[in-house]
């Protein structure tokens, strides 16, 4: 079974400091816009080892979910991943404004 998350992007129209004087306290004021959107596929089952798992796609996008699968692995050693294979099918670009690591993430935990 092929499962698909589509999340899609964000324009940030401007950041406010929610918490002044704490680290990364911050929030904003955006629109939702259907293009473009990050768009990903899990392919459900067991794998033998967590090292058997594929992860492909958008090299910026794959190598962060393979570190991030990786990482919750580490974490939850009794609790494999019930994933054989995870592709980020599409994505917009990094940095740029348009929320991805917010839908990169909301994608990855969905």
């Amino acid at each position: 079974m092929i499962v698909g998350v589509r999340a899609f992007s964000r324009l940030h129209f401007g950041l406010m400091e929610i918490s002044p004087g704490q680290p990364h306290c911050y929030g904003g004021v955006g629109v939702m816009i259907d293009s473009p959107s990050m768009t990903v596929e899990a392919r459900v089952g067991s794998v033998a080892h967590r090292d058997d798992m594929v992860v492909d796609g958008d090299p910026y996008w794959s190598d962060r979910t393979r570190r991030a699968l990786e990482a919750w692995q580490q974490q939850n050693v009794d609790e494999p991943i019930p994933i054989r294979s995870f592709r980020v099918v599409s994505a917009p670009p990094a940095h740029v404004g348009l929320g991805s690591g917010t839908q990169w993430a909301c994608s990855i935990a969905a």
